[in-house]
């Protein structure tokens, strides 16, 4: 079984929009190098149009925003043995969004799906067991797998909380995959060898969470194992803006591409303990003569934050437990008009704060 789709568990049954489900599960397959993927299907018909040219289209009923909000999990198989799969998911936003933004609540029990499929390779058997999906209550919050959810900034998902939901990748084979740290005793973030996959780049795209004018830092935790010399570790924020003047706007490209680098380093093992970092302190794209780019003429195609690896040894593994916001400190620029109208004459008062 390639995909296996279950579509009533998360309609009518229990899901209210907003609504936390902790989802369990154990999983097998007796092949190796396959990613279990644990995701949910929104349908709605008003995200048809005549353009809908294919089932991921934009505009058409089946597609999901493209920010992955609507992936639940991800994990590595191991051949042979029994996996066990908890995951909580939040109901309804983003996953259920069309291209617009416009947020649409499913009408029929199968047009809101609970779905499985095991990546790398066609017609890949496997096996599920003890499947249960529990709604939790206010007074049940202990159900979700951890003390206490730091302070996010644009970050959705930060602590994994929500396990991969939010954070993608562009090959499913070379995705990150979430495990139970042993040392703190909750779900991180892994990345392993082998090769092709120790210095992809994972990311989020985190357009409409930020501040424009804001400055940010972040903390963030690291593990590092497996390996005998420093990697360098990177985090970059990456924004793709779709530009309308080439001549006074912020390039001379239809499309300008800036970047920010808030961390950029080598990182060594300890001794493969967790490490705590910060980043440096860095602002939204703010241009000196153009101000901040919600101003500038065009608009914001993309903003991802990305993590990535260099120089990573073939069997090295990075992990990371989230990231939190340690300030967000906003500089406002705001312009006024005023407007005085006398007889057939406007004059108009422009005041900057």
């Amino acid at each position: 079984m390639q995909n296996i789709i279950i579509s009533t568990l998360l309609q009518h049954h229990i899901s209210i929009t907003g609504d936390l489900v902790k989802i369990h599960m154990k999983v097998k397959t007796e092949e190796s190098g396959k990613i279990f993927q644990l995701y949910t299907g929104h349908y709605h018909k008003k995200k048809e149009s005549l353009d809908c040219s294919n089932i991921n289209h934009p505009k058409c009923p089946w597609y999901q925003s493209d920010n992955d909000a609507n992936v639940i999990s991800r994990h590595y198989l191991t051949p042979g043995e029994w996996t066990t799969i908890e995951a909580v998911h939040r109901i309804a936003g983003d996953e259920w969004k069309d291209h617009t933004g416009a947020e649409l609540y499913p009408k029929n029990c199968n047009h809101y799906q609970l779905r499985m499929r095991v990546a790398g390779g066609q017609n890949t058997p496997y096996w599920i067991d003890d499947m249960r999906v529990q709604r939790i209550q206010p007074a049940t919050e202990s159900l979700v797998p951890h003390d206490s959810v730091t302070s996010s900034g644009f970050i959705m998902n930060n602590i994994f909380e929500y396990s991969m939901s939010w954070w993608k990748i562009g090959d499913i084979m070379l995705a990150p995959i979430i495990e139970k740290d042993e040392d703190i005793q909750r779900d991180v973030m892994v990345i392993r060898g082998p090769n092709f996959i120790r210095d992809k780049i994972v990311l989020q795209n985190v357009m409409g969470y930020e501040i424009p004018q804001a400055n940010y830092q972040y903390r963030f935790w690291l593990k590092l194992l497996d390996v005998s010399r420093p990697i360098n570790f990177h985090i970059l924020l990456r924004m793709r803006f779709h530009n309308n003047d080439l001549v006074n706007g912020p390039c001379d490209k239809e499309e300008c591409v800036f970047d920010r680098r808030p961390f950029n380093q080598p990182v060594s093992s300890n001794g493969g303990i967790w490490q705590e970092f910060k980043t440096d302190v860095f602002d939204m794209f703010a241009d000196e003569e153009l101000g901040q780019y919600q101003y500038w003429d065009g608009y914001v195609k993309s903003l991802h934050w990305s993590l990535y690896s260099t120089d990573m040894e073939p069997l090295g593994t990075w992990k990371t437990a989230g990231f939190e916001a340690l300030s967000v400190t906003v500089s406002y620029l705001l312009c006024i008009s005023v407007y005085f109208h006398f007889g057939n004459s406007t004059f108009i008062l422009y005041c900057s704060l």
